[in-house]
This record gives C-alpha cells, structure tokens and sequence, in this order.
C-alpha cells in the first residue's frame, strides 16, 4: 500500500483520483492548494503525488521541482487539461507522468502503477473450452 497526495481544487478531480486510488488500496491524502501540500511533505513522507496542474496557488511546475529536489523524493503525475501546456522538459522535472483532464480512472490507475514501479497490466488468457456430451 502506497501514501498518495492528491493536491486539487476541483472537488471532482479530487474525488475520482481518491475513488481510484482508494480501490487500489492506497492511503490518500488530499488537499486543495500547493500551500497545504507543503505542510503535508514536510509532516510525513508521501509515496506518490498527484498534482492537478494549475491547482490553487501552487502549479504542477513548482511542485515537481521542490519534489525533485527532496532527498526522498518521489514520483509526481500531473493531471492537465492541454498537453500543450507549458511545463517545461518533464524528464528534468522529476514529473513520472502526465494524465489528461477530465480524469479517466484507468490512464490514472495505469499512471500509478507506472510511478510505483509495478506492471501496467496483466495478460489474462482465456480459459480453454470443453466440450462435454451429456447423451
């Protein structure tokens, strides 16, 4: 089980993420500005953070560089609305993934398994048929 920080002002966005999460069975933290996720980190190690991008007072950007500089640091998915929005070379980031708005609940649940380092899925095979005679 993996702590997760949810960090949005949309109360939708924050309760979809926290559905998915909490059906994965993570810890969710959730809070609506980048001010509160400060005092999160600094209270208690998270295992992954998910910050909507252009979440009150505190953007995607600015929390992907303070992560990254942290000595525990961890991954960050970001939720945006525009790929095209500007947030920069995400690989220097530290940013793990980007997730487009609105939330779906699998490109979210197939993002943290990526940023935790477990399998993005699973081959499932099909059960043989057999036929049986009753006569």
């Amino acid at each position: 089980m993996a702590t997760v920080l949810i960090v949005s002002n949309e109360p939708w966005t924050a309760e979809l993420a926290a559905l998915v999460c909490r059906a994965a069975g993570h810890a969710i933290i959730v809070v609506d500005n980048g001010l509160q996720a400060l005092m999160v980190l600094d209270e208690r190690p998270v295992d992954v953070i998910l910050a909507q991008a252009g979440a009150a007072r505190f953007c995607a950007h600015a929390m992907a560089r303070l992560v990254r500089s942290a000595v525990d640091a961890c991954p960050v998915i970001v939720a945006i609305a525009d790929r095209d929005d500007p947030l920069g070379p995400l690989g220097d980031l530290g940013i793990a993934a980007v997730v487009p708005m609105p939330l779906q609940p699998e490109a979210l649940r197939q993002a943290m398994m990526s940023a935790l380092g477990r399998p993005t899925w699973v081959e499932i095979t099909a059960p043989q048929r057999v036929r049986l005679d009753l006569e």
